[in-house]
């Protein structure tokens, strides 16, 4: 994963105190759907269906808590070919979801800063998902 660490800083509690609700019911189908992509994905180990499920909540989370260049990230995502990407749905950081063995993270780089991204996300590393989260 790589992970784009945003500046800002945003407290959960006060994420939660947020009023909520409408958007959420107005995302329940693409959440519903997304939900559903991640049980495949984790039942078949497919990679792509779990950053198409990742990708598509993100999308409906942007709604509720929008990360700046999103749209941008998106675009990354698709032109090199990553499995999705996922974000802190009360929070500031965004995660690329990749293989190092298939994608070169230093062209990605290379091609958030050519588009200002990282002017957003000063912070980039490249971590290893295990078993348990990202480490």
């Amino acid at each position: 994963m790589l992970l784009l660490e945003s500046p800002d800083c945003l407290r959960t509690e006060d994420y939660h105190r947020r009023p909520r609700q409408a958007l959420l019911q107005e995302y329940a189908p693409q959440l519903k759907q997304a939900h559903q992509l991640l049980a495949e994905g984790m039942r078949e180990n497919n990679r792509q269906k779990v950053g198409a499920a990742t990708t598509l909540s993100a999308q409906a989370s942007q709604a509720l808590l929008p990360k700046p260049a999103f749209n941008d990230i998106v675009e990354i995502v698709e032109q090199h070919d990553l499995f999705g990407l996922n974000v802190a749905h009360s929070g500031s950081v965004v995660g690329l979801l990749l293989d190092t063995h298939l994608h070169d993270p230093e062209k990605i780089i290379h091609a958030m800063r050519v588009n200002n991204i990282l002017v957003f996300y000063p912070h980039v590393r490249l971590l290893r998902t295990t078993l348990g989260g990202v480490r």
